[in-house]
This record gives C-alpha cells, structure tokens and sequence, in this order.
C-alpha cells in the first residue's frame, strides 16, 4: 500500500528508497560491556540471562545495552561473536604483557580485564591463566604478582562468600564452576588448591568470626569486619540467610569450641563445617544443623576447651547458680559431656565464661531484676555436682535471662523488648546478701545484657537477622530505672534478640 504523498518504492517524502544501514563497528566501550553482559550470563549457569534479572542486577548496564543494541538477545549475540572471533593473536597478547609489565602497569588478571576486556578475553584464550603467559615470556610469575595482585584477605573474603563454607568447594573443578575468575585468581597467587586452602585454614584461625544461631538450631559464621560500625537507633544490615536470631558469640583463634546445651551438655563444635553467611548474597548451604539427638534443646553459650583459667557460669530455670572451671572439662566426647547434674523437668536457661579479670558476676533476669556476687564469694563446683547456690525467687517468677561478668571499671548494658538499650554502673547491682532476691534495675521487660566500657564496641541483633554495632560512648544512662537510649529501630514484628560486647 503506497500512501498519499509516497512514490513507489521511495519514502514519505517521494525519494528513493532506504538503503539498510550497514552496522556501526564495535568500540571498546562497546566491547567492555558485551563482555561484562557475558560473564553475568556465565554466573547464571544456564546459558542465558533473564532480561529482568539483568535489570535488577546491574540497572545501569542493562540501560546502556539497550541504548546501543535493539534487543538483550542481540547483544548477547554480539558478545558471543565476540568471545568467539579471537579478536587478539597470541603475539598480540605478549606484547601488550611485556609492555605492561615493563612500564610498571597493573598486571593482575583484574586490572587487565578493568583496563582492556579484549586482552583479557584472548589471554584466558590462548594461554588458560596468567602464569603460562609470564613462563613464555620468561618472566618469573611471582616477581611478576608482587605487590601487583589481589589482596589475601580479598581473595580470601570472596571465596568464602561464594562457597559458604571452607569444604564448599572440595575441587578446583567446583571452583571453576562457580566462578572462573576466582579459580583464576587462585592458580596465579598460590599455583596449588591445596595450598589455597591451607592457607586459608590458616587465615581464618586468626580472624575473628561471629557464630550465630537461627532457626530450628541452625548455626552460621559471619566474618566479623562484615559487621560495620552504624552507630545506635539506625536499621543495621540484613544477613541474606538468617531468620528469626536467637544468639551470637564472638570467637578468634579457637581451635576447639564447644557449645553448651540447655540439658547441661558441652558438644564440640565442627568448625570446619560451619558455613558462612553474608549481607551481600546467599550462600550455597546456608546453615548446619545441629546433632539431632539435641532438637529439643538450644545452645546457650560458645566455650572454649582449651581455656584452662575460665570459669563457667550456669544458672538453671529452678533457680541454681553453678560456678565450674573450665579445667574439668577436659575429654569432651562427640556426644557431649555433662557439666551439671539437673533436677527433673529442670535445665539450663543462662550461661557464660567468666575471665580471669572478672570481679563480679550479674544474673539478670527477663524481669529486669538483677543480682551481684563478688568473686571472693565464689564456690568453684565439680563436674557432677548440682548448682551450688539457689536464688530466691521474686513474686513476679523468677526467669533468669543472662550471666554477665564483670571486671573492674566495667558498666552493665540491659537491651530491652522495645529495642532500647539502658546502661549502668556495675555498683547499681546490688551483691547477694542472705536470701536478696537482688534490685529492679529497668521496668522494661529485658532481652539481653551485656558488659561495657567506653572503649568497646556493642553489637545489638534482632530476631529477623538484621545487626548493627555502636561504641560504648553513644550509650549513656548510668543510672538505674532510667528511660536509657533508642538502640535499634524496629520495623513490623521484629525483636530485639541479640546483644554482645565486641572486643
């Protein structure tokens, strides 16, 4: 159909017809972002990407492709035609290398793709890694990665993220599968997989991490400097794979932890199968279950076997407080060792180690109550011996919540249910004479206590996974029965859960 005004075969405008523009050649900016579209396509494992994935996972990528290409499944053939038309010759590729190198230019496989995409699509190519590269041009590769790659604590912190746990990955293969540029990153820092996770065993020995306990008696670690210092009365950030919280505990360089249960029970902890959880993405396993002859019970405390000075404080719902030191606890069967003799239909509710430093130990209970013994009062029990000192109960019911120690100079921080945080004076805590059944120190129901100075660094936990740390300083108060502070801005049904001091 010719319309008015339209010659045959011509345009609107009475002229010949259109010729098909031929397309415009690709540029390099053009090629950085057909190689940044392929590689997110590789990550989906499925050959293809979702166009709104895309635009969830990288908005502005997804507007620049579409302002240079009609469809997504276009420029997915370009980046295919691309990866696959050997754009560099292997000459090409040692030359621009030995070039780099010689000005003294990034060479790490990151900055090669950061810098120029084509390089390093045709040096993963033609050589399969860095290190075949810098052996044919004669260079040693270790001279050629000083201080010219990625940081340990990098590699290591992405590894860990996208594995979940030290055995996600048993193989190189399993590496590969998951991300070919970590595997890359691998085999040019440390040549060997084995020796990649040795050494990461031994990194993570000395870096603190952060157990926490969710769910049905699921447990996961956090690496500790993921957890930023937001400051009190703000949200935190979400973990991606923790619901409903119920505990955390700080831990560095302890080879052989154990939990406490509820029944009375130490139970070694596996640490090598503890995955890992992050704010950023989910992991592949998200969680270990604890032994399953245990459901029933919770884990109320993280200890350490190889802590000859600690002593370890229980107080059971019955209203026993055991003070045992951590030297008798010293063959720890797979199964558990028993350390308190409970009464029936009796357990466990709080627990804590208490240094060498500590002077005082506190029982608060969920009334806000609390309760004091100096340690020069202390009775160190046995093994198999009940709780040795019984506390009166108050007429609203004895619920203890927390056993907090502490040491000279040192506040006690009580977070209540409507997520504010009240600090005091370890002197406001009245210590046990005769049958006290100790002082209402905050008229707000209670969650969790915990120790404090002005130098330490609180971490506060709700129940739906969210964390956020503040320093000492921003908690004020220090008096009892006060309003106290706003700690954590709830949201919904969330709950305060968790608080702990971060040394």
């Amino acid at each position: 159909m010719v319309r008015k005004g339209q010659s045959k075969g011509g345009d609107l405008f009475g002229g010949p017809a259109p010729v098909a523009a031929a397309p415009a050649p690709l540029t390099e900016k053009d090629e950085a972002l057909l190689l940044e579209l392929l590689r997110l396509a590789l990550e989906e494992r499925r050959g293809a990407l979702a166009e709104d994935t895309l635009r969830k996972r990288q908005k502005d990528l997804y507007f620049r492709l579409r302002a240079r290409f009609s469809t997504l499944a276009a420029a997915l053939a370009e980046a295919l035609k691309l990866e696959l038309g050997g754009v560099l010759t292997r000459k090409d590729v040692l030359d621009d290398l030995r070039a780099r190198y010689e000005t003294g230019a990034p060479v790490t496989l990151e900055g090669v793709v950061g810098q120029s995409p084509r390089l390093a699509s045709a040096l993963v190519k033609e050589f399969g890694g860095m290190d075949a590269a810098w052996r044919e041009l004669g260079i040693r590769p270790d001279l050629a990665l000083k201080d010219r790659r990625m940081s340990d604590d990098a590699l290591f912190g992405q590894v860990l993220e996208l594995a979940g746990t030290v055995t996600g990955f048993a193989t190189e293969e399993e590496l590969a599968g998951a991300s070919a540029f970590l595997r890359e990153a691998v085999r040019w820092r440390f040549g060997s997989y084995n020796l990649f996770r040795k050494v990461l065993a031994e990194w993570l020995s000395g870096q603190p991490l952060l157990y926490l306990v969710w769910g049905r008696n699921v447990i996961s670690r956090l690496l500790l400097a993921e957890v930023p210092l937001t400051g009190r009365g703000g949200k935190g950030r979400t973990l991606s794979d923790v619901s409903r919280m119920r505990s955390a505990w700080e831990c560095t360089g302890c080879p052989r932890p154990a939990l406490l249960w509820s029944d009375g029970c130490l139970v070694p902890l596996e640490v090598a199968e503890v995955p890992f959880v992050s704010f950023s993405s989910s992991s592949v396993n998200g969680g270990q279950k604890m032994s399953s002859s245990r459901k029933s019970g919770r884990p109320l405390c993280l200890v350490s076997l190889d802590d000859r000075e600690g002593v370890l404080a229980m107080v059971t719902r019955g209203g026993l407080l055991k003070l045992m030191p951590l030297a008798n606890a010293r063959r720890v069967r797979k199964d558990g060792l028993p350390v308190i003799r409970l009464a029936e239909g009796d357990e466990v509710c709080a627990a804590a180690v208490l240094g060498p430093s500590v002077k005082r130990v506190v029982l608060v209970t969920r009334q806000g109550r609390g309760v004091a013994f100096v340690r020069e009062g202390w009775k160190l029990a046995s093994r198999i011996s009940m709780g040795h000192i019984r506390l009166r109960e108050s007429p609203e019911g004895l619920e203890p919540l927390e056993v907090v120690g502490l040491a000279e100079g040192e506040d006690l921080v009580l977070l209540g249910r409507n997520g504010f945080v009240l600090r005091l004076r370890g002197e406001e805590v009245p210590v046990r004479k005769g049958a006290s059944r100790g002082r209402l120190l905050w008229r707000t129901p209670v969650v969790a206590a915990a120790a404090c100075t002005d130098e330490s660094r609180l971490l506060i936990g709700t129940r739906k996974g969210r964390l956020l740390s503040c320093s000492g300083t921003e908690v004020a108060g220090r008096s009892a029965q006060c309003k106290g502070v706003y700690g954590v801005r709830l949201d919904g049904d969330d709950l305060p859960e968790v608080l702990r001091r971060l040394k």
